[in-house]
């Protein structure tokens, strides 16, 4: 069961340590594990960048982040289609 005779035992967001003075982005933080994950973060006192491509479920993690961690630093970042952040490097000049 754990392998290589190695006991498991399970882990919980309790034990993450205080996170302040630190900045954290998330990608797909507006919805499961990187909602889950943005949301401990944030309650342990890191500044949380929520990398998102919809705006408003963005906004509205951003909004429930919020709710259960008034104090928390959140804010969020529109992530674009992944070809289109391709585009300036195509259009540069090679050296």
């Amino acid at each position: 069961m754990g392998g290589h005779g190695t006991a498991t035992r399970r882990w919980t967001s309790a034990e993450v340590p205080d996170q302040r003075g630190r900045t954290v982005v998330i990608t797909g933080a507006n919805s499961g594990l990187g909602f889950e994950t943005a949301q401990v973060f944030a309650q342990r006192g890191a500044t949380v960048v929520l990398a998102c491509r919809n705006p408003d479920r963005s906004a509205d993690a951003e909004a429930r982040i919020i709710a259960k961690a008034p104090t928390a630093k959140v804010s969020t970042l529109q992530l674009r289609h992944p070809a289109a952040s391709l585009l300036p490097l195509r259009a540069a000049p090679e050296p």
